[in-house]
C-alpha cells in the first residue's frame, strides 16, 4: 500500500484505525476502508472478513479485565506493586494489560463494557 501524505497525517490515519477497532471491539472491514478512502487517496489492499474479535467480550474475560483495572487503580498504576500483589511477574501483567486493551486513561465505572 502506498500513502501520498507525510508522517504525521499516517500517524492521525493510524490512530483514527485504533480508536475505531477499540470502539468496535474487533475488526469492521467496512468501516475501515472508508477511513482509509477518507484519508486522500490510501488504496488499502483487500481486507478479509474478521474472524475474531481483538478482545473476547465474555462475561469471564470482562471479570478478568475489570479485575486488572481495579487493581491497577487501587495501586497507583505501577504494575511492580500490582503484578506483586496478583502474583504475577510484570511482564505476565503487562501482557494481560495488552491482552484486554486496558488503558490507564479510562474512567472508572461500576458497570461492565
Amino acid at each position: 500500500m502506498r500513502f501520498p501524505g507525510n508522517v504525521r497525517e499516517l500517524r492521525n490515519l493510524a490512530e483514527r484505525v485504533g480508536v475505531t477497532v477499540r470502539q468496535m471491539g474487533s475488526w469492521d472491514a467496512s468501516r475501515l476502508r472508508r477511513l482509509l478512502a477518507g484519508s486522500g487517496g490510501v488504496q488499502p489492499a483487500p481486507v478479509e472478513p474478521a474472524q475474531a474479535p481483538i478482545v473476547d467480550r465474555s462475561k469471564g474475560d470482562m471479570a478478568e479485565r475489570s479485575r486488572l483495572r481495579t487493581t491497577l487503580d487501587a495501586n497507583g498504576w505501577r504494575r511492580k506493586d500490582t503484578g506483586q500483589y496478583l502474583g504475577i511477574s510484570r511482564k505476565v501483567l503487562w501482557e494481560e494489560i495488552l491482552k484486554y486493551q486496558i488503558f490507564d486513561e479510562e474512567p472508572v465505572t461500576g458497570e461492565s463494557e
